[in-house]
């Protein structure tokens, strides 16, 4: 866990009472009742609604982008084949498609020499 993240969790915790657990331990959560008990707090806290992968599936990207090598992302999410580590990182990479589209082949130089390219003998 990064320092920024304890120290936001111990504020939260503070701002709550500063009693117990950060988060409330309820006996729903590991009878099935996960998603409406994540549904319920993300209201009560203001938070826009998502889901169990949504919420794993930013932890993983946002680790990578941060250049977080894919093996420890790999470890530290506990799959246990690379594969479904590195979907990811296809996910990642198809944010950059059309990235280059801004580029132009077209010269504004008038006279400009068109460059031909031989096959090497």
């Amino acid at each position: 866990m990064s320092e920024e993240l304890k120290s936001f969790l111990k504020e939260y915790k503070l701002a709550r009472g500063g009693n117990g657990y950060v988060f409330p331990r309820l006996s729903g959560w590991h009878s099935g009742k996960a998603a409406e008990i994540l549904r319920v707090f993300q209201k009560e806290n203001g938070i826009r609604a998502t889901n169990f992968h949504s919420i794993r599936a930013t932890f993983i990207t946002q680790l990578l982008l941060a250049g977080v090598a894919v093996t420890k992302v790999q470890k530290l999410v506990g799959h246990k084949d690379l594969k479904t580590t590195m979907d990811y990182v296809r996910l990642i990479a198809s944010d950059l498609d059309g990235s280059t589209d801004a580029l132009s082949l077209k010269n504004n130089h008038d006279g400009a020499k068109v460059i031909q390219f031989n096959r090497p003998s």
